[in-house]
């Protein structure tokens, strides 16, 4: 007989980065890519509120409406459907050995609702990827062709 699956041991084990949030925001399991992408640990964040654990910083701000994770999250409260921000600067708190240090992140973000059967949000799941590298490389091909004189022809 196979036993029954345990879905918060399943869902803290998928590879990805994801958070599982009520819909007040409280953060009631996370997987460990996530803690290890946003350097947390499960003791920090469960059943702490996300804007708690990750403040809304000045980079998050300067968006528009409509581009910044409170909006994503009311988006899919309001609608009841997925909600995928543009690209998001938010700077992470990394503990060292002596002290912390700030390093810039960037993130791709999706919000999705989970519904019951009576289609009311239970749950919100938030799916984060770290795309820091993809904005360096960026920045590095646009140095490069600033770099590359310009001839006339």
């Amino acid at each position: 007989m196979i036993p029954a699956p345990n879905y918060k041991t399943v869902f803290e084990s998928l590879p990805a980065c994801h958070v599982l949030l009520s819909p007040g925001f409280v953060i009631l399991a996370a997987t460990a890519s996530y803690c290890k992408a946003t350097h947390t640990t499960p003791q920090q964040i469960l059943n702490r509120n996300l804007f708690d654990i990750f403040p809304e910083n000045a980079h998050t701000v300067e968006h528009p409406e409509g581009k910044n994770l409170a909006y994503s999250l009311k988006q899919v409260l309001r609608t009841k459907t997925a909600h995928a921000l543009a690209l998001q600067r938010y700077n992470l708190q990394v503990p060292s050995a002596k002290d912390s240090t700030t390093v810039e992140r960037w993130w791709r973000l999706t919000n999705t609702p989970v519904l019951n059967l009576q289609q009311e949000i239970i749950y919100i799941i938030s799916t984060v990827e770290d795309v820091t590298y993809m904005m360096d490389t960026l920045e590095e091909v646009e140095n490069n062709f600033k770099a590359v004189p310009k001839t006339k022809m």
